[in-house]
């Protein structure tokens, strides 16, 4: 049903699922040869971002072998969505496409979800802004990849301002800040946080 297939591309699905997202799984089919699904896929995700993209764009991403993945191409929507101008759209674009196959041309994960994953971290550490050198991003995530049941906010503030002695506003904060940018991969269960997709728990594991 192409209807309910799309809907999987709508941010938010994860929250419908409440507590009982640990014992969820789905299968999705790969969109293999599916140019045209894939281009009405692409353009609908951006619309709602008022983004857009032209033809060899399209074109592009359509060609990448990883994008036969669902969720891989989410990830990849969702981190265009965030970029202000279409050369920034362009260039991540090219960014995404290339990063793994270069530090990884043998690697049997280059273009799978948890590489897409692993293009996310990067980006929310180099746009972190960082306070007395402690880098929050790898930590915030860390913790919460180890944790059995996820952790509250509380609880990851409280561990985090253990382990840096930063200011527990401050710490909040950046959990806040980041955890809001990766909303639609994540889950909540009873007040904690963890992660809806286990290719994204073992990406912030490495």
């Amino acid at each position: 049903n192409k209807d309910a297939f799309c809907d999987y591309f709508e941010d938010g699905h994860e929250d419908d699922l409440g507590g009982d997202y640990k014992n969820y799984s789905f299968k999705l089919k790969a969109l293999e040869d599916c140019e045209t699904e894939k281009t009405r896929i692409i353009k609908s995700y951006l619309k709602n971002y008022l983004k857009e993209l032209d033809k060899e764009d399209i074109k592009t991403i359509c060609g990448f072998e990883a994008s036969k993945n669902p969720l891989f191409l989410k990830v990849l929507l969702s981190e265009l969505r965030v970029f202000a101008s279409f050369e920034k759209l362009k260039e991540e674009i090219q960014n995404f496409i290339n990063n793994d196959f270069e530090k990884n041309p043998d690697s049997d994960n280059k273009g799978s979800p948890k590489t897409a994953f692993n293009h996310v971290l990067e980006r929310l550490e180099k746009d972190e802004e960082l306070a007395d050198g402690e880098p929050l991003v790898p930590l915030i995530f860390s913790l919460l990849a180890n944790a059995r049941v996820g952790l509250s906010r509380d609880e990851l503030t409280d561990i985090i301002k253990a382990q840096t002695g930063l200011d527990e506003e401050y710490i909040l904060d950046t959990i806040n800040l980041n955890l809001r940018q990766v909303k639609q991969f994540m889950a909540r269960k009873e007040g904690r946080d963890d992660f809806f997709y286990e290719s994204f728990k073992l990406a912030a594991r490495e």
